[in-house]
């Protein structure tokens, strides 16, 4: 039996839903008709200027000799005018109908307000249960094969677990060549505040040191925040990754890192310099540790070697290259390892973000062409680290979670052809083990 204030709560949030379903529909309704206004003024204002063109060249008859006017043109006249106030009309009709959807959408967007005020109390109520069920409902793996399909996702508290046991929020903010200072320092603050518990960052990016002031002055503990940089090229190698490791702690003010990524394959010695990593695990200053573009042959290298496989695997991954990356996708998901997409929203470039396959989605849901690509990312399994250095749209992309995209939806953003000219593809890089005698006498 439902209590009388949860039978209310319930029927709230319902017409709360319905009012959100019938906002998005006014909205629709008054983009529509504001671009019909539009049209019909552009129609008016040509019809207008093209008929004064038409009788400037007889204006000798038009103007100062109206007593010359034939029938015929006295009728062309009229008929003319009749045109330009139909299309006047109209035009006003569409105007003022628009104004209406406009007042409409004011009108139920304040309802929707007040009736989401009023269950106020219940929600943070209903989000405490919820926040407990998700420690031990949420904790979800990689999908099982490509196609991958929907993941059970419940709130932005849902993680992924790793392979060695621990566990990574699924959405955390990437500060990717974030400028180190303000910006930086400001972005993870403003994370924090609206409830990212992920920081991805770098060695190269040159940020480190305003990540860790900005996740010591948040107030946030550290036992809650999941942690990420990546070892650089230039530090490939057992002594030099061991070094480097220590140069990143010490940026970023912390004793551990949730998880330590090998940044590429580019220089090669990827098992020597993977079995720093293990002894650093094993030391306890990394929890996880994995890699970042590594192809098939890359993965099979530490496989072939006897080295413990990545917990996980950083890629670049949005739909207009999933179909290409389809094999090292497969070979993580049966290998364990968790795929992690950085460039997701296609690095923000506009003439991919507007092409017809995302603004359609965009239009049915009535979100943003980030939160769609998102959304696609998180259905397909991937793990996402949005990167933004702007308030807004660190709180936008965390709604990610009040979309869900259909299968058809999903097919055609996963169908999407195209290049974005990445600036590197190491994937393809060489494989260069390195010494691995180090590494295999410490195992």
């Amino acid at each position: 039996m439902v209590p009388q204030a949860g039978k209310s709560y319930v029927e709230k949030e319902l017409t709360g839903e319905a009012l959100q379903k019938r906002v998005t529909e006014l909205r629709r309704e008054k983009a529509r008709t504001a671009q019909k206004a539009k049209h019909l003024a552009r129609q008016f204002n040509v019809f207008r200027d093209s008929s004064r063109d038409t009788f400037a060249g007889s204006s000798s008859c038009f103007i100062e000799r109206s007593s010359y006017f034939t029938e015929q043109d006295r009728r062309t006249v009229e008929i003319w005018d009749m045109r330009f106030q139909q299309k006047k009309a109209e035009a006003e009709k569409a105007e003022a109908a628009a104004r209406v959807a406009e007042e409409k959408v004011n009108a139920l967007v304040h309802q929707r307000s007040e009736i989401h005020e009023e269950a106020k109390p219940r929600r943070a109520m209903k989000h405490t249960v919820l926040m407990r069920l998700a420690t031990l409902l949420c904790m979800v793996t990689p999908c099982s094969a490509a196609p991958y399909a929907k993941m059970p996702l419940l709130m932005p508290s849902a993680r992924f677990e790793l392979r060695d046991g621990h566990s990574m929020p699924v959405v955390g903010l990437g500060v990717y060549m974030s400028k180190p200072g303000k910006e930086t320092y400001d972005a993870v603050k403003w994370a924090l505040e609206a409830g990212y518990r992920m920081i991805d960052t770098a060695a190269i990016y040159q940020n480190e040191d305003s990540v860790g002031e900005a996740i010591a002055d948040s107030g946030v503990p550290r036992n809650d925040i999941f942690l990420t940089t990546k070892l650089w090229d230039a530090d490939h190698g057992y002594d030099a990754a061991v070094k480097a490791l220590e140069t990143s702690l010490s940026k970023l003010k912390v004793d551990y890192l949730d998880l330590y990524l090998i940044h590429s394959p580019n220089t090669g010695k990827i098992v020597k310099t993977w079995d720093a990593l293990i002894h650093m695990q094993k030391l306890g200053k990394l929890r996880s540790i994995g890699v970042s573009n590594f192809g098939i042959p890359h993965l099979e290298a530490l496989k072939k070697y006897g080295r413990p496989m990545p917990a996980v695997n950083q890629i670049e991954m949005h739909p207009m290259n999933y179909q290409e990356r389809v094999p090292v996708l497969d070979f993580c998901n049966l290998n364990g390892v968790q795929v992690q997409a950085y460039g997701s929203m296609f690095f923000g470039r506009p003439e991919f973000l507007e092409r017809p396959e995302v603004t359609s989605v965009v239009r049915a849901h009535g979100a943003t062409s980030s939160q769609v690509l998102l959304r696609w990312a998180l259905q397909m399994g991937f793990q996402i680290i949005p990167k933004s250095v702007k308030k807004h749209r660190i709180e936008e992309n965390l709604k990610v979670f009040d979309i869900e995209l259909t299968q058809m939806e999903m097919d055609s953003l996963s169908s999407m052809k195209g290049k974005l000219d990445q600036y590197w593809q190491p994937l393809g890089a060489p494989v260069d083990v390195g010494d691995t005698s180090r590494g295999k006498t410490e195992l």
